[in-house]
């Protein structure tokens, strides 16, 4: 289900944009540059060929498909097998969404919760940095958008308004080793410094129970990883009818 070589990372490397299999050191200097994509090629060559032995091949979704074949040259032997993914209970989850309790805004607030999601292992590739980013960028937008809201007349007022204090990210993922561990640790430092942290929620290794419970409740489902090869967190997502 994964490619052990792609022309996505050639691309990327050839490319010089520094990424999770594209250090900056590599990115930065054109020799090593094409030390990589020469170290690719020969690779993608030798994988290639090992890869027309196989006598059935199956792919977990159609990026894979293309990949292989591309790569194996075997179309006639390879076969798309989706991965199992149960969707009959989210699709019972209510349109009013609830967030578990730890979610809850304070009893003085009226509001409920709006919940964004990120479901994803906490690996370089899922880039959980990305959504950070973007959601301290979304909170900044909308806190301009209310202010500005706030000075029309009353009866220019349009829409319900949403107090950004009562809108989370929760980042849910499981750690497999101690560089994911040190990159959680990471992710919070980032969070505090651009003055987040109280809106970001951590579920590391989060149970089954807990996971169901936050897509019930989630009303927007995020995923920032480039060249995902299924993907079944958006899956999830869209069962759970998460935007």
């Amino acid at each position: 289900h994964y490619p052990t070589v792609s022309t996505d990372m050639i691309t990327v490397v050839k490319s010089g944009k520094e990424a999770f299999n594209n250090s900056k050191l590599l990115a930065n200097i054109t020799l090593f540059r094409r030390l990589k994509v020469w170290y690719y090629k020969v690779f993608a060559w030798i994988y290639g060929v090992v890869g027309q032995f196989s006598h059935l091949v199956l792919v977990n979704s159609s990026w894979t498909l293309n990949h292989i074949v591309a790569l194996w040259n075997v179309p006639d032997r390879t076969h798309i097998l989706y991965p199992p993914a149960d969707t009959k209970y989210l699709q019972k989850f209510a349109v009013d969404r609830r967030a578990p309790p730890r979610c809850q805004p304070s009893s003085s607030s009226s509001s409920s919760t709006n919940l964004v999601i990120s479901l994803g292992q906490f690996r370089p590739e899922k880039n959980q940095e990305l959504q950070l980013r973007a959601f301290a960028r979304f909170l900044r937008n909308h806190r301009q958008q209310q202010q500005q809201q706030e000075k029309r007349p009353l009866e220019e007022k349009k829409g319900k308004r949403i107090d950004d204090k009562n809108i989370k990210l929760v980042l849910i993922g499981g750690c497999r080793n101690e560089d994911d561990q040190k990159r959680v640790k990471n992710l919070k430092h980032l969070a505090s410094t651009l003055g987040i942290l109280d809106r970001v929620v951590f579920e590391v290794n989060a149970s089954f129970k807990l996971l169901v419970e936050y897509l019930a409740a989630a009303h927007v489902g995020l995923h920032t990883m480039v060249n995902e090869h299924f993907g079944i967190g958006v899956v999830e997502f869209m069962a759970g009818n998460s935007f």
